[in-house]
């Protein structure tokens, strides 16, 4: 069964958040990208859409509520075993991050300089990012 996730990156000033997740395995299969740098996101759960599921996740992960409307969509990434939905927020201020137990920490990166963020790092995530 294809799985269905969605991404959420926090921008400010050039910058873009990255987070760490933990080697973690789930109902005994390996989380994929586990120890990679990424956004927050994660699986769409039953009934509900790419963009609310974003929302959920940026909540989850980094305990940030925004305002859904301040999610802006950037690409749909599909291939034979997964379809990955990525939005972005801007913020004038650095949001205070309280991560869940999915993640080890995270950073603030240059945008334009995504090349030099920490590795390894989620190949569909440094996409989106340059794009």
């Amino acid at each position: 069964m294809k799985s269905r996730v969605s991404f959420v990156g926090l921008i400010h000033k050039g910058l873009i958040c990255l987070a760490k997740r933990r080697l973690l395995s789930i109902k005994g299969e390996k989380v994929p990208f586990g120890g990679y740098w990424s956004i927050f996101g994660g699986a769409i759960e039953k009934g509900e859409s790419p963009f609310f599921a974003a929302h959920r996740e940026l909540i989850e992960e980094a305990k940030i509520d925004i305002p859904i409307d301040r999610l802006k969509y950037c690409k749909t990434y599909r291939n034979e075993s997964e379809t990955m939905h990525i939005y972005f927020a801007e913020f004038k201020e650095i949001p205070t991050i309280s991560l869940d137990f999915e993640h080890t920490e995270y950073g603030w990166f240059k945008l334009d300089s995504i090349e030099a963020s920490p590795e390894p790092i989620d190949p569909n995530i440094k996409d989106a990012v340059k794009k």
